[in-house]
């Protein structure tokens, strides 16, 4: 995969949540863990807030998950124009990162585990963010869970871009979707 020159801000908190479940509470996580608007490069035709990419229509996805040391994640413009990151975040309950950048048509950047760990084959879940407001549907942009799943399904399925209880199978290296995926019949283990 094509490597992009572009700036990731890193926003690993160890430990801290990204948020609650999706009932109630303070979603955000805390005001001095964001990075601040002055480091982050000039947003370029970033879409809304309240307009977020989708799958559905071609933009940012979700499109590999690698377990384990050295894995990653990988998110992939499926559009036809650039895709600004600047503003999302990926989160991997209890983890969260920060993204930052823009992604040409049809070019992918990998996340290192390192950055949003654990990512391990018997379950989980990662969730891709217009915002850092974890718990609202509007802020998810897309979304994949495997093996025993994990915490942030409500949201997914409140958003309607997954299915109540739908995981990838888990125990392999990875979890691929190349073109995106809605549910898991669109993802294959490797």
């Amino acid at each position: 995969m094509r490597r992009m020159a572009w700036l990731l801000m890193v926003v690993a908190v160890l430990g801290a949540a990204c948020g609650d479940d999706g009932n109630g509470g303070d979603t955000s996580p805390p005001a001095t863990d964001a990075p601040a608007a002055t480091d982050a490069p000039a947003a370029t035709d970033a879409p809304a807030a309240t307009d977020p990419p989708s799958t559905g229509d071609g933009g940012l996805a979700i499109t590999e998950v690698v377990f384990g040391e050295g894995g990653h994640v990988t998110i992939t413009n499926l559009g036809a124009a650039d895709a600004s990151l600047d503003g999302m975040w990926l989160c991997n309950r209890p983890q969260y990162f920060g993204l930052a950048g823009t992604l040409a048509a049809g070019e992918s950047t990998q996340i290192p585990a390192s950055d949003i760990p654990p990512l391990v084959a018997d379950g989980g879940d990662i969730g891709l963010y217009s915002d850092a407001e974890f718990g609202d549907p509007d802020a998810i942009v897309d979304y994949v869970a495997w093996g025993s799943g994990g915490g942030r399904l409500s949201t997914a399925v409140g958003a309607g871009i997954w299915p109540d209880g739908d995981v990838v199978a888990g125990g392999g290296a990875s979890i691929s979707a190349p073109a995106g995926g809605e549910s898991a019949a669109d993802w294959t283990s490797g």
